[in-house]
C-alpha cells in the first residue's frame, strides 16, 4: 500500500485495477475466436468492428480512470 494516499484512494484504486483486468480479460475472450479480417472497417452501419470498441474502452480507461489518478499523465 502507497503510505502517501488515504487508505480509501487505494481501495478504490485496487477495485478499478480489478474491474479493468476482469473487463480486459472478458474482452480478450470475447476475440479470441475471431480472424484478422473480423477488425477490418465498419461493413454495416448496425454494427461498428472490434476494433473500434477495444479502443472505445481504451480511450475511456485514460481519459477517466487514468487521468483522475495521475493528473500528469499524458
Amino acid at each position: 500500500m502507497n503510505a502517501t494516499r488515504p487508505a480509501a484512494e487505494n481501495t478504490q484504486r485496487n477495485v478499478l485495477i480489478s474491474r479493468f483486468v476482469t473487463a480486459r480479460r472478458a474482452t480478450e475472450a470475447i476475440c479470441r475466436p475471431l480472424a484478422s479480417e473480423d477488425y477490418v472497417i465498419q461493413s454495416s452501419s448496425d454494427t461498428s468492428p472490434p476494433k473500434w470498441h477495444l479502443a472505445h474502452i481504451t480511450w475511456f480507461l485514460e481519459n477517466f480512470v487514468l487521468a483522475h489518478f495521475n493528473p500528469a499523465y499524458a
